[in-house]
């Protein structure tokens, strides 16, 4: 509880501040927070209990489309439509986590890249339920007491949401089942002989994963205000696994932050253009061969490389 009440003072300033941010630095912020909580979802699934997926993009459009036919079409109140879809996104999660027992490593990844090819399948040919394929529009939101949800508002609930998930995640990592989650990864073997149930942590990673992912999914709809197929496409997954690979590929929670800030954020601010593409990919090759375990690595290494060097010189 108390990580929780300072992961929730944290955030609350971090918001407060963006009071004194222009409105399009503000929004690119709440895009990269999203984004920030997609890559997240991917850490701990692959960093951290060493499953690759390259479902995150259809996690993501379960939370869109899914909080919107709630809202839309079964006309349902958004503090009863947020829990709905994150329960559903952790029970396919779970439902994919239990097939990953009997498979791993690339086969894994394409049994996940499956579930995406999968969900655009639904995005285009799923009638009313997906927009006739053009998406949903998101309606207008009243909040009791408050009155209309406005875009800045959202803007600010997915900064604030970022902060308190980035906090989280650390603590969960170093609880008892983020601990299970690294001996899954690092020796499934003696894990279980210590007692790990692998099919049960494996099918929780997922869900876990699938849940936040699934978050981030409806706090992009919300965002932008319409769902579309070409906003969970393959391409989008892969961008999410390039996020983690530049942030950290180690289960670092800071490289989940530092890889779409540089892959995401830095190209939006820079107004790069037709470039972007550039160096996108110069990016992701550099970060690569320099800094195989990321940008968190290379910190890492750097702090150990310098304390060493203080302990010499004592």
């Amino acid at each position: 509880m108390r990580g929780l009440a300072l992961a929730v003072l944290a955030a609350a300033l971090a918001t407060a501040a963006l009071w004194f941010v222009a409105p399009y630095p503000r929004f690119l912020l709440a895009e990269l927070a999203v984004l920030v909580i997609a890559v997240l979802s991917l850490t701990l699934l692959s960093g951290v209990a060493g499953m690759l997926s390259l479902a995150s993009a259809a996690f993501m459009g379960v939370g869109g489309y899914g909080v919107l036919i709630l809202l839309t079409m079964l006309d349902l109140p958004l503090i009863v439509c947020i829990p709905l879809t994150l329960l559903l996104g952790w029970c396919i999660g779970w439902g994919i986590g239990l097939v990953a027992v009997r498979v791993s490593g690339l086969s894994l990844a394409i049994a996940t890249f499956g579930f995406v090819e999968i969900f655009q399948v639904f995005t285009k040919e799923g009638g009313d339920f997906a927009g006739d394929g053009y998406g949903l529009v998101v309606p207008r939101l009243l909040l009791p007491g408050v009155g209309p949800l406005t875009r800045t508002m959202i803007g600010y609930a997915c900064v604030f949401s970022a902060i308190v998930v980035v906090v989280l995640a650390g603590t969960l990592t170093r609880s008892r089942i983020g601990r299970a989650w690294h001996a899954i990864k690092d020796h499934p073997v003696a894990a279980e002989m210590q007692g790990v149930h692998l099919s049960v942590m494996r099918a929780r990673a997922f869900a876990t994963a699938g849940a936040l992912a699934t978050f981030a999914g409806i706090l992009q709809a919300l965002l932008l205000g319409i769902t579309n197929p070409n906003l969970y496409t393959a391409d989008a997954s892969i961008g999410h696994v390039a996020m983690m690979a530049v942030g950290g590929t180690s289960g670092s929670i800071a490289g989940a932050v530092l890889g779409p800030a540089l892959l995401f954020l830095l190209p939006e601010s820079a107004d790069l253009g037709r470039y972007r593409e550039l160096f996108y990919g110069a990016a992701l090759l550099a970060t690569l061969v320099l800094a195989p375990r990321g940008l968190a690595g290379a910190w890492d290494f750097a702090v150990a490389r310098l304390a060493a060097r203080t302990w010499r010189r004592r």
